[in-house]
């Protein structure tokens, strides 16, 4: 199994909140299991899937592994 180049940072509470974050990676808990999607990939769901996985706390900044800061 490939070594992780992501974790998980700050948690997105609001669309807004994710609207005006710099990030370009995120990382998004689907079940028990986190994927690493590109802030295109998320922006291209429709409003209400967004909307859904953050309210239930499943969309976090992701943050590379031996950096400091997100990309």
């Amino acid at each position: 199994m490939a070594k992780p180049k992501y974790k998980n940072g700050k948690l997105i509470h609001t669309i807004g909140e994710f609207e005006n974050c710099e990030s370009l990676w995120y990382r998004v808990r689907f079940g028990n299991k986190y994927k690493t999607l590109h802030y295109a990939f998320l922006q291209a769901w429709q409003y209400a899937t967004l909307k859904r996985f953050i309210t239930h706390g499943n969309v976090y900044i992701a943050e590379k592994i031996g950096e400091e800061g997100t990309e």
